[in-house]
């Protein structure tokens, strides 16, 4: 009787391991083909292992958005800078707050007073019923094998993980912004109304230029190109004030079009995210407002994070002009300084290690195209690995959006820090609402200039 015990005990593990085995063996096997190639069974087991990552996503609430603020003497609430006297009593700041009971508003607020000039209250229920038909159409697209990325996980799950990102408000008090990792583009006029929605998805930067076109981050889920070899398209998106599309640019199409996709694209290995292959990682479009030495009005600068490249594209001929590959890494939002001189907020990143080069911070890069020089300021003082902005006002200056840390920091024109400030954590004041690329205005005599 023990001996046959014994055998059944041993029969049942092998069964156990051969089983386990093969479930190890077809996910591997699932995991280093192409998704238009995996079998049932593959998608299967990928979809078992990627279940407690959903879960996750599901159950994100508004303590992700939390971040824990480091405070010291120079560190405020927004509003509560009045010690400080040498911060500009004009600038304001335009960002999104979420308020608790899945409410959320747009403040557009004094950073040194804390006077509130115009609020809106965002329509979250509409932009939530928004974000769970994309997440439906990405999750058939891809279990059609439509497309393979994993996209669903670019989407917010519930009301408190929405990331309102990047507003912008206009002469009447109308208002754009978008869901920061991907969603659609909406309006709202003064008193909060929807006047349009994008069409096109949308993501990170938006900007305007003189004629009122809206400049903004998109991804095209049907270039050929693209699908064939799993990668992700990111495209540069033009919406005029009444909503209608006037430029859709695909990125893959562009750089094929000016023979640069092969040496400057396809010869560098792509970073790859939780849904797929991300090659470009297109996160600023500038357009650019008077000619300089080396662009025109009307061009675009554009960044791209995964490539750690700036190129100029001018929209009108369908060329790239000019490119170029570090010497910043990972960086986002460009400014221009001069006709001849840029400035980017490196965040300094290596792909391979980390968020952060070992023993090194974050800084604001100034490259002159003329001399092809670079020179770096505000080192040693912030760092932020994977996002950010940068504000360089008139009078010299500059408003650093830590993001990563949830803090901004005030630069005078000499380059010392006058005041940090944070947006308080609706349940904690003490702590930070995670920044989503707020918005710098400053007061002049007859109007608000954003930066």
């Amino acid at each position: 009787m023990k001996a046959d015990k014994f055998i059944k005990v041993i029969r049942y593990l092998l069964v156990t391991f051969f089983i386990i085995w093969g479930v190890a063996w077809l996910s591997i096997r699932g995991f280093k083909r192409n998704d238009v190639n995996r079998n049932f069974v593959e998608k299967t087991f990928i979809l078992m292992h990627n279940t407690p990552d959903m879960i996750k996503e599901w159950f994100k609430s508004s303590e992700h958005q939390m971040k824990i603020i480091s405070h010291d003497e120079m560190t405020e609430q927004i509003g509560k800078l009045t010690k400080f006297d040498k911060v500009n009593d004009s600038l304001y700041l335009l960002y999104y707050n979420y308020m608790g009971d899945e409410k959320g508003k747009i403040f557009f607020q004094s950073i040194k007073s804390g006077e509130i000039l115009y609020s809106w209250n965002l329509p979250m229920d509409e932009i939530m019923q928004d974000l769970i038909e994309i997440d439906k159409k990405f999750n058939e697209k891809y279990y059609s094998q439509e497309i393979n990325l994993r996209f669903s996980d670019r989407v917010s799950k519930n009301i408190p993980a929405i990331q309102i990102s990047a507003p912008i408000m206009f002469k009447d008090s109308s208002i754009v912004f978008h869901c920061g990792i991907l969603g659609y583009l909406y309006k709202l006029d003064k008193n909060s109304s929807i006047l349009w929605k994008s069409k096109s998805l949308t993501h990170h930067s938006i900007e305007v230029d003189e004629e009122g076109t809206i400049w903004t981050c998109s991804v095209n889920l049907n270039n050929d190109f693209a699908n064939r070899y799993g990668f992700r398209d990111d495209v540069i998106l033009g919406i005029d004030q009444n909503g209608n599309e006037t430029h859709f640019i695909s990125l893959t199409d562009m750089f094929l079009k000016n023979r640069l996709f092969k040496d400057l694209i396809g010869s560098t290995p792509g970073v790859k995210n939780t849904y797929g292959l991300d090659p470009y990682h297109l996160n600023d479009i500038l357009p650019i407002e008077n000619d300089g030495i080396f662009w025109k009005k009307n061009d675009l600068f554009i960044s791209l994070r995964h490539q750690s490249m700036l190129a100029i594209f001018r929209p009108n001929t369908g060329e790239i002009i000019w490119h170029k590959k570090g010497p910043w890494y990972a960086q986002h939002d460009i400014n221009i300084v001069s006709d001849s001189v840029i400035s980017v907020f490196n965040n300094n990143t290596l792909f391979t290690i980390a968020y952060i080069i070992a023993d090194s911070t974050s800084n604001i890069a100034y490259y002159n195209l003329s001399s092809d020089t670079t020179d770096y300021y505000y080192s040693n003082v912030f760092s932020s690995g994977t996002q950010g902005r940068q504000s360089l006002i008139p009078n010299g200056e500059l408003i650093v959006e830590e993001t990563n840390t949830g803090k901004y920091i005030i630069f005078d024109k000499d380059k010392n820090v006058e005041a940090k400030f944070y947006i308080p954590f609706f349940s904690d004041s003490t702590n930070a609402m995670n920044p989503t690329w707020g918005r710098v205005y400053l007061q002049t005599k007859d109007d608000f200039i954003h930066f």
